[in-house]
């Protein structure tokens, strides 16, 4: 921000350094905090990538009493250039794995790499969706003691997260099925430390929807 306001002193104002700054500032005052209605964009994709559940009610239910009794790691690959399926995610968990009869609901906290907290707008979303950053400190504290700075009024229990990060941006291309995992041992030791299962997951045609330049 304040190289944006150096570059318009010294080359004046123009239209496109004028909006990024009013972004920038709409993004500064706007709170990132976990905003539930947020959660419900991605139904918006369900028509146009014809998505489904294939779980009866009873299954669902189920599934719902099993994960309220355990706590779970979502490890998802690929990452993808735009990963629509954590947009996806995020809806169906909201919409499917949730029994407000029995006052249970399943959907907990992501991580997103911690630049991305620094970009206007983006950061928002991100504290929308109830996901931080991807710190083993802030993982840990989310898993154990339910502490999420996002959060508030309820106690998440189990974790989202895209393990490729930005490393796995750069292997996407349609067609190629790439993992990058190797170098993520930290997420196993999270898995140890916190007594949490690691469930490892796969999106077939996630590389899919760009092509890297």
């Amino acid at each position: 921000c304040s190289l944006l306001v150096i570059n318009m002193i010294f080359n004046g104002i123009n239209s496109i350094s004028l909006g990024f700054l009013g972004s920038v500032i709409v993004s500064m005052i706007t709170p990132s905090k976990e905003w539930p209605i947020a959660r419900k964009v991605g139904q918006l994709w369900y028509e146009i990538l014809d998505f489904s559940t294939n779980l009866n009610p009873l299954e669902l239910d189920k599934l719902i009493d099993e994960a309220d009794n355990n706590q779970y790691i979502i490890a998802m690959h690929p990452h993808g250039i735009i990963p629509f399926q954590a947009i996806i995610w995020s809806a169906y968990c909201d919409q499917y794995l949730r029994n407000d009869s029995k006052g249970k609901a399943l959907y907990g906290f992501g991580a997103a790499a911690d630049i991305v907290m620094y970009l206007p707008f983006l950061k928002n979303v991100m504290g929308w969706l109830s996901a931080g950053s991807a710190s083993y400190k802030y993982l840990f504290n989310g898993l154990v003691h339910g502490q999420v700075p996002c959060i508030k009024g309820r106690i998440p229990r189990h974790l989202y997260i895209l393990p490729g990060g930005i490393a796995e941006i750069f292997t996407s291309t349609p067609g190629k099925n790439t993992v990058v995992f190797s170098s993520r041992r930290g997420l196993v030791k999270l898995s140890l430390e916190t007594g949490a299962s690691l469930l490892p997951t796969y999106v077939f045609g996630g590389t899919d929807f760009y092509h890297n330049l």
